[in-house]
């Protein structure tokens, strides 16, 4: 979406250093006529999670006091408000601006730091087949939080290497680095981190672990969802941009399909090419697994919440 809700600033250097460009609700396409109520109901449920402080998986930017007082207002309306009633609620409590692009910005002659560097992305929980036992066709674990990992937010302690956002308990009580995707590949963890299920093979493990979350479809019918446990603390590299960066894949022709492909064909065992380039990123993810829930209810996002879709 190119419009981004803020709340209310009168500061409005704020505006100019983020490439942002105020505008009116009249402006914004649909929004006289749009269902809000889908939204309204995944807003509060993120209102009650800011209010009450409830930990968060991955824990980031940390909500402004006014943005926890807004959360409280809307936690006082009620879930059931009309669209028209929301309508108000959000002209009352918000402005609406246009997120200007890098170029436009560049054009617009502005030299403020990060201005226009604003970066989207979109979300999506892939359905993966899947088996609760390791076989031949289905041999590539995903694994469960080690019971040794410790995952910390901020500066990352004297023990560990700068950057590092967990490590494991060693059997001395200290704070050690926790084995790299290599080293895990290699046994490292032993029984410390249990398998949950296995997929087919490293590069769908893998690109579930960079998704964060997944359904997995069992050969009987059954699914569970994935959500993510933590991760091993090694600061993460793109697979994708060292085979650019190697000239494998040109940048215009890069997709997901054609850098599966190329692991595929490279070879997946310990010492080919296609597996060392997944160990090219370090960064190790580790999941919990649950019943699936029902197909209305998103996976779980960063925040420990259901993500809701086209709300």
């Amino acid at each position: 979406m190119p419009d981004l809700l803020s709340g209310h600033n009168d500061d409005s250097s704020a505006s100019r250093k983020a490439g942002l460009r105020p505008l009116r609700f009249e402006d914004l396409d649909g929004f006289d006529r749009a269902d809000l109520q889908p939204a309204w109901r995944a807003y509060r449920l993120s209102c009650a999670s800011m209010v009450e402080r409830q930990a968060e998986l991955r824990p980031g930017l940390a909500p402004s006091e006014a943005m926890v007082e807004i959360g409280r207002r809307a936690l006082g309306e009620s879930e059931d408000l009309s669209s028209d009633q929301i309508r108000g609620f959000l002209q009352r409590t918000f402005e609406p601006f246009l997120i200007l692009p890098a170029e436009t910005c560049e054009e617009a002659g502005s030299s403020a730091p990060g201005f226009g560097s604003t970066f989207f992305t979109a979300y999506y929980r892939p359905e993966v087949p899947a088996s609760r036992e390791k076989s031949e066709k289905y041999g590539e674990a995903i694994l469960a939080r080690p019971k040794d990992l410790v995952s910390f937010h901020g500066r990352t302690p004297d023990e560990l290497p700068p950057g590092f956002t967990a490590g494991r308990r060693g059997e001395n009580g200290c704070l050690e680095v926790c084995p790299s995707r290599k080293q895990i590949d290699e046994g490292a963890l032993g029984s410390t981190a249990c398998p949950l299920a296995y997929v087919s093979d490293a590069i769908e493990a893998f690109m579930i672990q960079v998704q964060g979350s997944a359904r997995l479809v069992f050969e009987d019918g059954s699914a569970a969802d994935l959500t993510y446990a933590g991760r091993n603390g090694h600061p993460y590299v793109s697979i994708g941009k060292a085979l650019i960066e190697a000239g494998e894949i040109s940048t215009t022709d890069m997709s997901l399909d054609l850098l599966k492909a190329w692991v595929r064909a490279n070879g997946q065992g310990l010492g080919e090419r296609g597996r060392e380039l997944l160990h090219r990123n370090p960064s190790f993810v580790f999941f919990s697994m649950t019943p699936a829930t029902d197909e209305a209810d998103g996976p779980i996002g960063a925040a420990g919440l259901p993500l809701s879709a086209h709300a």
